[in-house]
């Protein structure tokens, strides 16, 4: 059963797959085994993970020490939050200052310190929320507080966000405010590969990003920059098949956009969710 999975990973092979891995043992020996039938890549090559959650399925999975040789994984640019310049992070904790001002987030950007002062976490004015919604819903029970929602994130955040604007318009709701701290996935990494010397060969796109903006979403890759890129899920076994894949892709030189996160992941990404963006001025 091994072998056959291994030979062709499909999809039907990707349920299959996941029947069998419910125990960690297994996937250990799983992955293991799968990792021994690598292509050989014609030449040393560089990948970056874009996601933090990857970075963090592949340290803990110990992937990495699976590789071939010349195969290395270099962690890209991260969550959002880790990215968040500290100079906005300098200006929120002045916010936090006034009496009349209710600051929201994430309880993730809370534990960030700026350049000149420390961390939000612990101040009386900052309050940690789950969502946008949970914001402004606080906004209506404080009436008197300007509630402002610090809103971090890349692409997936971003249609929450629009929807808590759009209602918080709804409901002529006039004390509350979105300070947007979102970022885009696709000039982070033009940024990187336009560098002087960059040294990538290859990217694991997120899953949960290209959920929202879809396969089209990252076909500068090989359009513009001549690179492959995979769109991968965050199980150990899904993004070592995705390390797979540019490796061939790199032997054969022939770059393209390919997804093995099918379960999820549509050519055309969300729809619905890229309209809402777009109904409130989110690009």
């Amino acid at each position: 059963m091994y072998k056959s999975v291994m030979k062709s990973w499909s999809m039907p092979a990707l349920r299959l797959k996941k029947s069998i891995l419910r125990k960690p043992k297994r996937q250990e020996i799983y992955i293991r085994r799968y990792s021994m039938h690598f292509s050989k890549p014609k030449r040393p090559i560089q990948l970056m993970e874009i996601c933090g959650t990857h970075t963090m399925s592949i340290a803990r999975s110990g992937l990495k020490s699976l590789l071939p040789d010349d195969v290395k994984l270099i962690s890209g640019p991260g969550c959002p939050v880790c990215v968040t310049p500290s100079s906005l992070i300098d200006l929120a904790y002045d916010l936090a200052q006034r009496p009349d001002i209710l600051l929201c987030s994430y309880g993730d950007l809370f534990r960030i310190p700026g350049s000149k002062h420390p961390s939000l976490q612990g101040l009386p004015q900052v309050k940690i929320c789950l969502s946008c919604m949970d914001a402004l819903t606080l906004a209506k029970e404080n009436p008197s507080k300007n509630v402002i929602f610090l809103g971090v994130g890349f692409e997936t955040t971003a249609p929450g966000s629009a929807i808590a604007i759009l209602e918080a318009q709804r409901q002529n709701i006039q004390n509350f405010f979105f300070l947007s701290l979102l970022k885009q996935t696709k000039p982070a990494i033009c940024t990187l590969l336009e560098q002087e010397n960059t040294q990538i060969d290859g990217f694991l796109c997120p899953g949960h990003v290209a959920a929202i903006i879809g396969e089209q979403g990252f076909t500068f890759l090989p359009n513009q920059y001549h690179h492959p890129g995979v769109i991968s899920g965050f199980d150990p076994e899904d993004i070592l098949y995705s390390i797979e894949l540019p490796i061939q892709m790199l032997n054969q030189n022939k770059p393209a956009i390919q997804n093995t996160y099918g379960r999820i992941v549509k050519p055309q990404g969300n729809q619905t969710a890229d309209r809402i963006k777009r109904w409130s001025h989110f690009t």
